[in-house]
């Protein structure tokens, strides 16, 4: 269900330690651009939950910022049209805050 998918992501966003997040860190990761990140609801809140846990543990950096780039991709939609005709606004403005983060 992705209703607790995200509610498990805003926990660890909000709660997880740091031994926490670097264990959950590839799950995060997966859920971002991987087989399982099909709804935009689902990315967006791994997106936030990613920023959260790179403020959190500075060593996973690299780590997220691989994954950036087609999270963005995939939200501007095909051939790079305007994120609404195909993509997500709220999974664009999650990826570009992370972005924002990384490249700071």
């Amino acid at each position: 269900n992705q209703y607790v998918t995200g509610l498990a992501l805003c926990a660890l966003a909000n709660i997880g330690s740091t031994e926490m997040c670097m264990s959950l860190s590839r799950e995060v990761e997966q859920l971002l651009v991987g087989p399982g990140s099909s709804s935009p609801y689902i990315q967006k809140k791994a997106a936030l939950c990613a920023l959260r846990i790179v403020k959190k543990v500075t060593e996973l950096e690299d780590k997220f910022s691989a994954r950036v780039g087609p999270l963005v991709e995939g939200a501007c939609g095909a051939n790079g049209a305007h994120a609404g005709t195909s993509g997500s606004h709220g999974v664009l403005l999650s990826a570009l805050s992370l972005m924002d983060y990384l490249l700071k």
